[in-house]
């Protein structure tokens, strides 16, 4: 990481200059954690509908892949692994497809900056909130100054190509409601699926709360049942607190790890 920040001031006056006109191979990214990749859908969603005619490559988290691998608004996927080395090999693969934007929706840096550097692309675009980020300079879209959820922060980047569609809504690939398993043994039930963790503990809602709440769902509405995520130590507990505070294990599907 150290070695790679390094290189990044060193190259940083090798960037093309920007040009919106070169719009035909794009490379979206969105490698670090689940929630924030799917934020990243409704932009991604955007772009196919707006641009039908350009080439979508989506760089994922291999973790994430399984979810996305038939995600189709995108027409090819690439792995994202850290390292020096895996970035000498993801610069290679982005020169070959002739990348000429890329959209840094969520991405791990000093490697983010590293890659579309040297991939050749003309238009990096990165979502930040840092106004003294040190390669803001680099950057097509200007950092974000206002207070908005992280869906419009990504729109954002979308806008500055005047796109015809705007979404909002997040998704998940067609196949995956199509194969759902829950689905198959019960279509007549409601699912809700409940992520009690979350990477900082100020992006958290208290589990209390989400115990209110499904108490109010539950009266309300029938045929209902809670799917439970989350895959550490902490997040298992979160759930435990969840089941013994709502008390009614039969409508509770824990598939927390």
């Amino acid at each position: 990481m150290k070695l790679i920040a390094q290189i990044n001031k060193l190259i940083v006056s090798y960037k093309k200059p920007s040009d919106k006109n070169s719009f035909k191979n794009i490379l979206v990214v969105s490698n670090s954690g689940l929630g924030d990749t799917i934020l990243s859908t409704p932009a991604i969603i955007s772009l196919r509908q707006s641009f039908p005619e350009v080439n979508i490559t989506f760089l994922v988290h291999k973790k994430i892949l399984p979810l996305f691998k038939e995600f189709e608004f995108v027409d090819s996927f690439l792995i994202y692994s850290s390292g020096f080395h895996s970035q000498i090999k993801l610069i290679k693969i982005l020169r070959k497809k002739k990348i000429d934007t890329i959209f840094l929706f969520h991405s791990n840096g000093p490697e983010d900056i590293f890659f579309s550097i040297l991939s050749g692309a003309k238009n990096i675009l990165k979502m930040t909130d840092n106004q003294m980020h040190d390669f803001r300079k680099i950057f097509l879209n200007p950092p974000n100054v206002k207070i908005k959820h992280d869906i419009e922060k990504k729109l954002d980047l979308i806008r500055i190509f005047n796109p015809s569609v705007i979404l909002k809504e997040m998704q998940l690939p067609h196949h995956f409601h199509l194969t759902n398993d829950f689905r198959k043994k019960d279509s007549n039930k409601v699912y809700i699926g409940i992520q009690l963790g979350a990477q900082d503990v100020y992006k958290m809602w208290p589990v209390e709360r989400y115990i209110c709440l499904a108490i109010k769902i539950k009266d309300n509405f029938k045929n209902i049942k809670f799917l439970l995520f989350g895959s550490t130590k902490f997040e298992k507990n979160l759930v435990e607190r969840f089941q013994s505070g709502f008390g009614l294990p039969s409508l509770i599907n824990d598939l927390c790890g």
